[in-house]
């Protein structure tokens, strides 16, 4: 019982998960958002602009450490493991094969797709530095991502950030 929530970047997935913590749920936080905060302290940091195959295989082995630590369930993951191979795609780059056999072997119950916020909603920060456009086309590869690999995805609208937790646990509570 581990469901990811994803999408792509800026579209809230931050807001709700920690919406979903304060109502008692266990919540695994974004393994790349904690990489990138650790490597811009670093003197030669490892980042998606200086060595991104590097960057992408410390984030998923982050991943994998964070899932591992979950104590309860149901469990909610902000983002998964296949979200890498949509970022590889955006970045054409190759996983090793034993990494993605890796991912391709973990399974979660279900995806929720967070559909992307309004333009004047989005905003880049330390930890995103896409633009807009650049999110709405990683958003696409995550979406097809996850279908491709066999996932039945479910998207989430654009509402406010406790409807969208709602939204997210009467579908869990309703068995999908």
């Amino acid at each position: 019982m581990k469901y990811v929530i994803t999408g792509g970047p800026g579209c809230g997935k931050t807001s709700v998960l920690d919406c979903l913590k304060s109502l008692g749920y266990e919540v695994v936080p974004e393994g790349a958002r904690q990489i990138i905060e650790e490597q811009q302290r670093q003197s030669k940091p490892i980042l998606w602009n200086t060595d991104f195959l590097e960057f992408e295989k410390l984030i998923i082995e982050r991943q994998f450490e964070l899932e591992a630590k979950i104590s309860k369930f149901p469990a909610f993951t902000d983002r998964g493991l296949p979200d890498s191979f949509a970022y590889c795609i955006q970045y054409n780059v190759q996983l090793p094969k034993h990494t993605m056999q890796k991912i391709l072997n973990h399974k979660y119950t279900e995806i929720f797709i967070l559909d992307p916020l309004p333009r004047e909603h989005y905003a880049n920060d330390n930890a995103r530095w896409e633009s807009k456009d650049q999110a709405d086309q990683i958003h696409k590869n995550i979406e097809n991502t996850y279908k491709r690999l066999g996932y039945e995805t479910h998207n989430i609208p654009v509402m406010p950030i406790q409807e969208r937790a709602r939204f997210i646990i009467d579908a869990v509570k309703g068995g999908l």
